[in-house]
């Protein structure tokens, strides 16, 4: 089937997001995008411009097509850039007839997101406390099960026929990742133990590998046809030597240029429940 002029759209910045699988450097005890593998979803690799925290400055780069790089050094542009009207995704789409909607399970203030939204176009943002399904939690945050059950309800109660474009942040994989009540389940097979926080971070990404199976099931069935896009907004703030391995650095902890760019590489999905193109993402 032909892609459709207006689908809904559904985009996900998922916490944390990282796909250290794909450096080739290091093996874990189990397959980290399973389910995602399984999706069919296309696949591809973008550069963050912040690494182990900022994650409005991701937002902002995405929503609004701008470059942290031409903003001072240490910026928070939701906070200091985003003014009444400003260029954004949301507006564009707005022009097209879709409803905005931004979502995150977590508190409304954070990044002062509730000034934000609203002057990048959004119609709505709704934040933790208006949360309408069972909240589960994983080290302290709100579930990515628990964030998906609450993007399918919006879904199953917007307007028929009117296009949605959802802007999701999810939370559950925030540092930091010492919850002694989270244990590990996914291990570094070349030192199992060594690395504690890496390894609840890559347990965390396991599971929200999972979770995204919920939003799969839901949209193969789903009348009108929806579009997901999710990408990380930067690495995870784990331990340094565990990182080292990873971008295959030499213990003085010299790095290539190539090697450097590692630590802001985030990887992203396009899903959609019609039919996307048979090329692969770049």
């Amino acid at each position: 089937a032909a892609a459709p002029e207006t689908p809904n759209i559904l985009v996900i910045m998922s916490e944390s997001w990282a796909n250290f699988e794909s450096f080739g450097t290091l093996t874990f005890s189990e397959p980290l995008t399973e389910h995602i593998d399984a999706s069919g979803a296309l696949r591809g690799t973008a550069y963050a411009s912040v690494f182990g925290a900022g994650t409005s400055a991701s937002e902002f780069e995405f929503l609004t097509g701008n470059s942290m790089a031409f903003l001072p050094s240490g910026s928070i542009p939701y906070q200091q850039y985003v003014t009444d009207g400003s260029a954004s995704l949301a507006r564009t789409l707005a022009a097209y007839g879709y409803r905005c909607v931004a979502f995150h399970p977590g508190q409304e203030s954070s990044w002062q997101r509730n000034s934000a939204y609203p002057k990048l176009g959004f119609d709505e943002f709704y934040s933790e406390e208006d949360i309408q399904v069972p909240v589960t939690t994983a080290h302290g945050y709100i579930s990515d099960a628990t964030d998906y059950a609450e993007v399918i309800r919006l879904f199953e109660e917007k307007e028929p026929g009117q296009p949605l474009f959802l802007f999701n942040v999810t939370i559950q994989n925030h540092g930091s990742y010492t919850d002694p009540d989270y244990p590990a389940t996914v291990t570094v097979n070349e030192a199992p133990g060594l690395y504690p926080k890496a390894e609840q971070y890559l347990t965390l990404v396991n599971q929200s590998d999972e979770d995204f199976q919920l939003l799969v099931d839901f949209f193969s069935s789903y009348e009108e046809p929806t579009l997901i896009l999710m990408f990380g907004d930067h690495q995870p703030s784990v331990e340094e030597e565990f990182l080292q391995a990873v971008y295959g650095l030499p213990e003085d902890g010299s790095m290539t240029m190539e090697q450097y760019m590692g630590k802001y590489r985030v990887p992203y999905l396009v899903w959609a429940n019609y039919d996307l193109p048979a090329e692969q993402a770049p």
